[in-house]
Protein backbone atom coordinates (compact mmCIF):
# COMPACT_ATOMS: atom_id res chain seq x y z
CA UNK A 1 0.00 0.00 0.00
CA UNK A 2 1.17 3.30 -0.94
CA UNK A 3 1.91 6.06 1.85
CA UNK A 4 -0.53 8.71 2.22
CA UNK A 5 1.10 11.88 1.06
CA UNK A 6 2.22 9.81 -2.26
CA UNK A 7 -1.07 8.87 -3.28
CA UNK A 8 -2.00 12.58 -2.69
CA UNK A 9 0.42 13.98 -5.23
CA UNK A 10 -0.72 11.33 -7.61
CA UNK A 11 -4.09 12.13 -7.06
CA UNK A 12 -3.32 15.92 -7.61
CA UNK A 13 -1.35 15.36 -11.09
CA UNK A 14 -4.31 12.60 -12.09
CA UNK A 15 -7.11 15.70 -11.85
CA UNK A 16 -4.75 17.72 -13.79
CA UNK A 17 -4.82 15.23 -16.57
CA UNK A 18 -6.28 16.49 -19.75
CA UNK A 19 -7.43 12.94 -20.46
CA UNK A 20 -9.77 13.28 -17.78
CA UNK A 21 -11.31 16.46 -19.06
CA UNK A 22 -11.85 14.88 -22.44
CA UNK A 23 -15.94 14.33 -23.04
CA UNK A 24 -16.48 17.02 -20.41
CA UNK A 25 -19.14 19.91 -21.94
CA UNK A 26 -17.09 23.49 -21.79
CA UNK A 27 -19.31 25.17 -19.46
CA UNK A 28 -18.49 22.06 -16.92
CA UNK A 29 -14.29 22.98 -17.10
CA UNK A 30 -13.43 23.57 -14.18
CA UNK A 31 -12.16 26.79 -13.27
CA UNK A 32 -9.86 26.59 -10.22
CA UNK A 33 -8.52 23.59 -8.64
CA UNK A 34 -8.89 23.23 -4.52
CA UNK A 35 -6.42 20.22 -3.38
CA UNK A 36 -8.31 19.23 0.34
CA UNK A 37 -6.49 16.06 1.30
CA UNK A 38 -9.26 15.18 3.68
CA UNK A 39 -9.16 12.11 5.21
CA UNK A 40 -12.84 10.51 5.15
CA UNK A 41 -12.87 6.80 5.82
CA UNK A 42 -17.24 6.76 6.08
CA UNK A 43 -17.91 7.99 2.99
CA UNK A 44 -16.67 5.41 0.41
CA UNK A 45 -19.98 5.23 -1.38
CA UNK A 46 -18.39 4.93 -5.02
CA UNK A 47 -15.46 3.28 -4.25
CA UNK A 48 -12.76 3.24 -7.15
CA UNK A 49 -13.89 6.08 -9.23
CA UNK A 50 -15.66 9.29 -9.44
CA UNK A 51 -19.30 9.99 -8.37
CA UNK A 52 -21.58 11.86 -10.76
CA UNK A 53 -22.03 15.69 -10.88
CA UNK A 54 -24.66 18.91 -11.80
CA UNK A 55 -23.77 22.00 -13.02
CA UNK A 56 -22.71 24.30 -10.33
CA UNK A 57 -21.81 21.17 -7.67
CA UNK A 58 -18.33 19.81 -6.95
CA UNK A 59 -16.83 16.95 -8.27
CA UNK A 60 -14.73 14.19 -5.30
CA UNK A 61 -12.50 11.77 -6.68
CA UNK A 62 -13.66 8.59 -3.91
CA UNK A 63 -10.81 5.99 -3.46
CA UNK A 64 -10.81 2.60 -1.49
CA UNK A 65 -8.52 3.64 0.89
CA UNK A 66 -7.81 5.84 2.45
CA UNK A 67 -10.46 8.38 0.88
CA UNK A 68 -9.25 11.23 0.19
CA UNK A 69 -11.56 13.95 -1.81
CA UNK A 70 -10.23 16.39 -4.12
CA UNK A 71 -13.00 19.03 -4.90
CA UNK A 72 -12.90 21.46 -7.73
CA UNK A 73 -15.45 24.16 -8.66
CA UNK A 74 -16.93 23.65 -12.19
CA UNK A 75 -18.04 26.27 -13.93
CA UNK A 76 -21.67 26.61 -14.50
CA UNK A 77 -21.97 29.85 -16.75
CA UNK A 78 -23.45 28.75 -20.18
CA UNK A 79 -21.07 29.22 -23.39
CA UNK A 80 -21.81 32.17 -25.63
CA UNK A 81 -21.70 31.47 -29.33
CA UNK A 82 -23.28 32.87 -31.36
CA UNK A 83 -22.28 30.77 -34.05
CA UNK A 84 -23.96 27.60 -32.48
CA UNK A 85 -27.67 26.68 -34.24
CA UNK A 86 -30.37 27.48 -32.06
CA UNK A 87 -31.70 24.22 -30.13
CA UNK A 88 -35.11 23.07 -30.33
CA UNK A 89 -36.57 24.68 -27.72
CA UNK A 90 -35.54 28.18 -28.98
CA UNK A 91 -36.44 27.66 -32.21
CA UNK A 92 -39.99 26.69 -31.51
CA UNK A 93 -40.19 29.45 -29.19
CA UNK A 94 -39.37 31.83 -31.76
CA UNK A 95 -41.78 30.80 -33.96
CA UNK A 96 -44.48 31.07 -31.63
CA UNK A 97 -44.01 34.09 -29.27
CA UNK A 98 -46.39 32.91 -26.99
CA UNK A 99 -46.64 29.62 -26.44
CA UNK A 100 -50.13 30.16 -24.59
CA UNK A 101 -52.20 32.34 -27.02
CA UNK A 102 -53.40 29.23 -27.79
CA UNK A 103 -55.22 28.50 -24.77
CA UNK A 104 -58.10 30.60 -25.30
CA UNK A 105 -60.06 32.61 -23.12
CA UNK A 106 -60.46 31.29 -19.34
CA UNK A 107 -64.23 30.75 -18.36
CA UNK A 108 -66.22 33.16 -17.09
CA UNK A 109 -67.78 31.38 -13.35
CA UNK A 110 -70.95 33.65 -13.59
CA UNK A 111 -71.83 31.93 -16.68
CA UNK A 112 -70.52 28.55 -15.73
CA UNK A 113 -72.56 28.47 -12.64
CA UNK A 114 -75.75 29.23 -14.61
CA UNK A 115 -74.81 25.86 -16.55
CA UNK A 116 -74.27 23.79 -13.30
CA UNK A 117 -75.58 19.72 -13.33
CA UNK A 118 -76.82 18.30 -10.56
CA UNK A 119 -73.56 16.15 -9.16
CA UNK A 120 -71.39 17.46 -11.29
CA UNK A 121 -68.18 20.29 -10.67
CA UNK A 122 -69.29 22.60 -8.74
CA UNK A 123 -66.06 24.91 -8.73
CA UNK A 124 -67.40 27.85 -10.49
CA UNK A 125 -70.50 28.11 -8.55
CA UNK A 126 -68.26 27.82 -5.62
CA UNK A 127 -66.35 30.77 -6.88
CA UNK A 128 -69.51 32.75 -7.05
CA UNK A 129 -70.65 31.51 -4.32
CA UNK A 130 -67.19 32.71 -1.69
CA UNK A 131 -67.33 36.28 -3.88
CA UNK A 132 -71.26 36.84 -2.96
CA UNK A 133 -70.48 35.47 0.72
CA UNK A 134 -67.84 38.49 1.16
CA UNK A 135 -68.93 41.06 -0.81
CA UNK A 136 -69.87 44.54 1.86
CA UNK A 137 -73.17 45.77 1.57
CA UNK A 138 -72.63 48.06 -0.59
CA UNK A 139 -71.02 45.83 -3.15
CA UNK A 140 -73.88 43.95 -3.50
CA UNK A 141 -76.22 45.70 -5.99
CA UNK A 142 -73.18 44.66 -8.60
CA UNK A 143 -73.50 41.25 -7.37
CA UNK A 144 -76.98 41.24 -8.21
CA UNK A 145 -76.50 42.66 -11.32
CA UNK A 146 -74.38 39.73 -11.63
CA UNK A 147 -76.27 37.32 -10.79
CA UNK A 148 -79.55 38.33 -12.73
CA UNK A 149 -77.22 38.51 -15.88
CA UNK A 150 -75.95 34.79 -15.04
CA UNK A 151 -79.73 34.24 -14.64
CA UNK A 152 -80.02 34.85 -18.80
CA UNK A 153 -77.52 32.09 -19.87
CA UNK A 154 -77.94 30.50 -22.70
CA UNK A 155 -78.09 26.79 -21.82
CA UNK A 156 -79.21 27.67 -18.27
CA UNK A 157 -80.36 24.78 -16.57
CA UNK A 158 -82.44 23.54 -13.36
CA UNK A 159 -79.06 22.94 -11.34
CA UNK A 160 -78.12 26.41 -12.39
CA UNK A 161 -81.18 28.68 -11.28
CA UNK A 162 -81.26 26.50 -8.26
CA UNK A 163 -78.06 28.15 -7.18
CA UNK A 164 -78.98 31.57 -9.06
CA UNK A 165 -81.80 31.54 -6.78
CA UNK A 166 -80.03 30.71 -3.88
CA UNK A 167 -77.49 33.43 -3.98
CA UNK A 168 -80.03 36.40 -5.07
CA UNK A 169 -82.19 35.16 -1.83
CA UNK A 170 -78.56 36.59 -0.23
CA UNK A 171 -78.46 39.87 -1.80
CA UNK A 172 -81.40 40.46 -4.20
CA UNK A 173 -83.39 43.30 -3.84
CA UNK A 174 -86.85 45.05 -5.75
CA UNK A 175 -85.06 44.79 -8.44
CA UNK A 176 -85.01 40.86 -9.06
CA UNK A 177 -89.03 40.83 -8.84
CA UNK A 178 -89.27 41.25 -12.44
CA UNK A 179 -86.38 38.54 -13.54
CA UNK A 180 -88.49 35.95 -11.02
CA UNK A 181 -91.89 36.85 -11.62
CA UNK A 182 -91.99 34.92 -14.74
CA UNK A 183 -90.06 32.43 -13.25
CA UNK A 184 -92.51 31.79 -9.94
CA UNK A 185 -95.51 31.81 -12.83
CA UNK A 186 -94.04 28.63 -14.07
CA UNK A 187 -94.35 25.26 -12.10
CA UNK A 188 -90.84 23.77 -12.84
CA UNK A 189 -89.26 26.81 -11.73
CA UNK A 190 -91.33 27.73 -9.39
CA UNK A 191 -89.66 26.38 -6.28
CA UNK A 192 -86.63 28.51 -6.75
CA UNK A 193 -87.93 31.71 -7.28
CA UNK A 194 -90.32 31.51 -4.53
CA UNK A 195 -86.85 31.07 -2.42
CA UNK A 196 -85.62 33.66 -3.82
CA UNK A 197 -88.53 36.25 -3.22
CA UNK A 198 -88.87 34.81 0.24
CA UNK A 199 -86.40 37.51 1.97
CA UNK A 200 -86.58 39.81 -0.57
CA UNK A 201 -88.68 43.26 1.21
CA UNK A 202 -90.77 45.21 -0.63
CA UNK A 203 -94.73 44.93 -1.44
CA UNK A 204 -93.45 43.89 -5.23
CA UNK A 205 -92.01 40.43 -3.98
CA UNK A 206 -95.87 40.16 -2.40
CA UNK A 207 -97.94 41.39 -5.71
CA UNK A 208 -95.80 38.81 -7.77
CA UNK A 209 -96.43 35.87 -5.10
CA UNK A 210 -100.31 36.74 -4.90
CA UNK A 211 -100.52 36.73 -8.19
CA UNK A 212 -99.34 33.10 -9.60
CA UNK A 213 -101.78 31.73 -7.12
CA UNK A 214 -103.72 31.82 -10.34
CA UNK A 215 -100.99 30.37 -12.90
CA UNK A 216 -99.90 27.55 -10.38
CA UNK A 217 -101.28 24.54 -8.45
CA UNK A 218 -101.21 21.40 -6.98
CA UNK A 219 -97.59 21.13 -4.80
CA UNK A 220 -96.09 24.12 -6.45
CA UNK A 221 -99.55 26.44 -5.54
CA UNK A 222 -99.03 25.24 -2.03
CA UNK A 223 -95.80 25.92 -1.70
CA UNK A 224 -96.57 29.98 -3.34
CA UNK A 225 -98.74 29.77 -0.20
CA UNK A 226 -96.03 28.76 2.60
CA UNK A 227 -94.24 31.41 1.30
CA UNK A 228 -96.69 34.15 1.38
CA UNK A 229 -97.76 33.16 4.97
CA UNK A 230 -93.34 33.44 5.90
CA UNK A 231 -93.74 36.93 4.87
CA UNK A 232 -96.88 37.62 6.28
CA UNK A 233 -98.73 39.24 3.53
CA UNK A 234 -101.82 40.35 4.88
CA UNK A 235 -103.55 41.62 2.18
CA UNK A 236 -103.39 38.17 0.75
CA UNK A 237 -106.29 36.77 3.22
CA UNK A 238 -108.78 36.90 0.98
CA UNK A 239 -107.47 34.45 -1.70
CA UNK A 240 -106.69 32.03 0.87
CA UNK A 241 -109.47 32.43 2.25
CA UNK A 242 -111.29 31.39 -0.83
CA UNK A 243 -108.61 28.98 -1.62
CA UNK A 244 -109.41 27.08 1.43
CA UNK A 245 -113.11 26.42 0.71
CA UNK A 246 -112.53 25.84 -2.74
CA UNK A 247 -113.93 22.10 -3.97
CA UNK A 248 -112.02 22.00 -6.72
CA UNK A 249 -108.53 22.49 -5.65
CA UNK A 250 -106.41 19.73 -4.34
CA UNK A 251 -106.36 18.47 -0.84
CA UNK A 252 -102.55 19.69 -0.39
CA UNK A 253 -103.52 23.19 -1.36
CA UNK A 254 -106.37 23.84 0.89
CA UNK A 255 -104.51 22.72 3.91
CA UNK A 256 -101.77 24.66 3.12
CA UNK A 257 -104.12 27.78 2.60
CA UNK A 258 -105.33 27.11 6.42
CA UNK A 259 -102.11 26.82 8.24
CA UNK A 260 -101.19 30.30 5.47
CA UNK A 261 -104.62 31.58 7.56
CA UNK A 262 -103.78 30.73 11.12
CA UNK A 263 -100.30 31.80 10.56
CA UNK A 264 -101.65 35.29 9.76
CA UNK A 265 -103.65 35.59 12.35
CA UNK A 266 -101.22 34.22 15.00
CA UNK A 267 -98.86 37.21 13.52
CA UNK A 268 -101.37 39.73 13.83
CA UNK A 269 -102.02 38.87 17.36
Amino acid sequence: MKPTRQLAHELHEFARMPEYLEGIPDRFLPTQFFCEPRINFRSLTRPGGPTAVRPGFSRQLLLPRPAFAFHFVLNPRPIMNSERPPTASAAKQQRSPDRFGNAGASPDPWEECARLEYGADRSYAWTVRSQVIATPPDGRARIEDRLLKSCATPGRTDAGLAFICQMLALVGTAKSVPTLAPLLRDAKTAESARYALEPIPGPEADAALREALGALSGAAKAGVIGTIAARGDASARPALATLKDAAGEPAVVREAATRALARLADSKA
